[in-house]
């Protein structure tokens, strides 16, 4: 199950440990319900801070850097069409074109900051 690689960083990470329960939890109502459904989880960073309850936004970027170094997670970049939804994926900036098409409006945009959406994925182990 996913939810129990949650274990070793709340022993690890005490600090941080009741965000890494309320984290594994939600993942155990996920698995209980919907199996591998998990998988296809995008979590961006309020709804992260909402699940783990951080409390700061400090608090959040030390949990969703363990969570990365850990490789429990990793962060997704999205392009996102002015039409709705994801036009392109990507794991880093430099990554990023400088322009893309867009299927859904058949055009070609620049990407700008106001359309990349930071994201994180569950990874499996």
């Amino acid at each position: 199950m996913f939810a129990e690689r949650f274990n070793h960083l709340i022993v690890k990470y005490p600090q941080e440990a009741d965000a890494f329960v309320r984290l594994a939890d939600y993942f155990v109502a996920i698995e209980q319900k919907s199996g591998e459904q998990y998988k296809k989880i995008k979590l961006d960073p309020q709804r992260l801070f909402d699940i783990a309850q951080a409390g700061s936004q400090n608090r959040l970027a030390k949990v969703i850097t363990v969570l990365l170094e850990e490789k429990v997670f990793e962060r997704l970049l999205i392009v996102e069409s002015p039409g709705g939804g994801g036009i392109g994926t990507f794991h880093s900036y430099s990554e990023i074109p400088d322009v893309i098409h867009d299927p859904l409006l058949d055009t070609t945009l620049n990407v700008t900051p106001d359309r990349l959406r930071t994201v994180y994925t569950p990874l499996e182990s």
